[in-house]
């Protein structure tokens, strides 16, 4: 028993546009993941600049405020945790892109293989 050409046809449009469109979210969660750590870097070196200094000047939008360097510091670390679950979730998120773009790129191979 045989699937239909056009029925054919338009299943494997549809796998390419899911492929297409599994790729695109992969480099999204990819540069996501690669921004938050990053940004885990740029804090961990202030942290270790701000060792041995008491006050810092604090950018809250067009104003700066004057704040002690461990109170800057603790909130830096509280950044450092939440960039880390978000890293977390996205290591998640991209193996589950993977892991679909592989299955979808052998099921079309397996189409085309018939």
């Amino acid at each position: 028993m045989s699937i239909p050409q056009e029925a054919l046809k338009k299943m494997l449009f549809e796998m390419q546009t899911q492929v297409q469109q599994t790729r695109a979210e992969l480099t999204a969660c990819e540069s996501q993941i690669n921004r938050n750590r990053t940004n885990i870097k740029v804090a961990d070196l202030t942290i270790a600049e701000l060792e041995g200094t008491e006050e810092v000047w604090e950018g809250v939008g067009r104003a700066f405020f004057q704040t002690s360097a461990k109170t800057y510091s603790n909130s830096l670390n509280e950044d450092k945790r939440v960039l880390a679950t978000q890293t977390v979730a996205l290591e998640k998120k991209k193996h589950y892109y993977e892991t679909t773009l592989e299955k979808t790129i052998d099921a079309v191979n397996k189409i085309i293989g018939q």
